[in-house]
């Protein structure tokens, strides 16, 4: 059986309902997430600050950093509206 049968069996039986359990691991998710976000983020300002003016410059003009900040943003707004 799996672990997370498991848990589920042991939450039953000291009376934990399934819904409040389902809430603190959708919970666990999201800080999970929200975690790995923040470090994705994190790094990507390092790498940015790390380049030259002119090398900014130049990656802040580029087209598919254009394009992937377009795409980027739609993403953002289609999860914003529910559309996930």
């Amino acid at each position: 059986m799996s672990l997370n049968g498991r848990i589920e069996r042991l939450e039953g039986r000291i009376g934990i309902p399934k819904a409040s359990a389902q809430a603190r691991e959708e919970e666990r998710r999201m800080s999970e997430t929200r975690a790995r976000v923040i470090a994705e983020l994190e790094a990507f300002e390092r790498r940015v600050r790390s380049m030259s003016d002119a090398e900014r410059e130049a990656w802040r003009t580029d087209p598919r950093t254009l394009a992937a900040k377009a795409e980027l943003e739609a993403e953002i707004e289609r999860r914003r509206r529910g559309g996930a």
